[in-house]
């Protein structure tokens, strides 16, 4: 998506890559929810909340940066959800690292 703004391809590919990324979001949250609170049964409601917590903190975070330039811009809206991402692949990458390192 971010390379469809910056090449300037127009709306069609825009809102491919925003389906896309929606999509992906439906996909992943629900299962990604229920894979963190399986083991944790006894404390599940208060991580639930907590997990909840830092989905809403982050999207009041970066839902002003992502409309900085109004609506004639779609550039800083490409560019928070590519970081997003990025920060995302590089949780994902410390946490197996770290979950590898205490079972060794």
């Amino acid at each position: 998506m971010l390379l469809s703004v910056l090449a300037g391809n127009g709306l069609v590919l825009l809102l491919a890559g925003m389906f896309v990324v929606v999509a992906s979001v439906g996909l992943v949250m629900p299962n990604a929810m229920a894979l963190a609170l399986q083991d944790n049964g006894e404390v599940a409601g208060s991580a639930a909340a907590l997990m909840g917590l830092a989905m809403y903190f982050t999207g009041a975070l970066s839902a002003p940066l992502a409309g900085i330039a109004g609506s004639t811009n779609a550039l800083p809206m490409a560019i928070s959800i590519a970081s997003l991402g990025a920060a995302a692949l590089v949780s994902f990458i410390l946490l197996i690292y770290t979950c590898r390192r205490s079972k060794k």
